[in-house]
């Protein structure tokens, strides 16, 4: 399989969701700048879908900065995503060898691993975490070595999950986990929603949206990649 046959699609998909948390950000430090008198456009919601038109992608940036600059009145308050929030972005490694105690990935899921990097090719990266295995690391390397930073490789999902709210308020973390932890990696970080991973599934990424005080609850975002 060559490199770039993952569909480039879903990563422009990531990308547009980040764009709309990012600029829906920006545009509450506008009210005082907006006059209170053009309302040709209904207000924006919140959670990325600025435009309700019930999916999140290019359109919503646009929609919005299109309601900025008709000098409509200050969006709606994005609910349960604020500016200072940390992101973790959560998957599973990629396919991987059939034999060995410790497999490390196969052909396929090294493509696999320079699609991801690539995915998140726009994408602020603070931090970079693995479980302990040759499959979950070799998952998230073309990222870290672009990246210019190291694999925290980490035993159990609890020290995964304690690390990545280490990082500063409003960091953003890669963490390449396993079928049989990537649940438990993804409760500790406040989500309530049972995720389930099928063992011929390796294309899954989980956006996570959760304060590092552990205040309000956290917001999930199943994707794939």
């Amino acid at each position: 399989m060559r490199r770039g046959s993952f569909p480039m699609a879903r990563s422009n998909f990531i990308l547009a969701s980040l764009m709309a948390l990012a600029v829906a950000c920006a545009a509450t430090s506008l009210r005082g700048l907006r006059s209170p008198g053009a309302l040709a456009q209904s207000t924006p919601v919140g959670n990325g879908d600025v435009n309700a038109d019930q999916s999140i992608n290019i359109s919503d940036p646009i929609y919005l900065l299109t309601f900025l600059f008709a000098a409509g009145p200050p969006p709606e308050p994005i609910q349960s995503q604020s500016c200072g929030e940390s992101v973790a972005l959560v998957v599973r490694h990629a396919e991987k060898e059939l034999a060995g105690a410790d497999p490390c990935l196969s052909p396929v899921g090294l493509v696999r691993a320079e699609h991801l990097r690539d995915t998140l090719l726009r994408t602020k990266v603070d931090g970079i975490f693995a479980t302990d295995y040759c499959r979950t690391v070799q998952t998230v390397e073309p990222l870290a070595l672009e990246r210019g930073l190291p694999v925290q490789r980490l035993k159990t999902a609890e020290e995964i999950a304690a690390a990545v709210k280490a990082l500063p308020p409003g960091s953003r973390a890669v963490v390449a986990g396993n079928s049989f932890n990537v649940p438990d990696i993804v409760r500790l970080l406040g989500v309530t929603e049972r995720v389930t991973v099928l063992a011929d599934e390796f294309d899954n990424l989980w956006v996570i949206h959760f304060s590092s005080t552990g205040t309000g609850p956290a917001s999930l975002t199943h994707l794939r990649y």
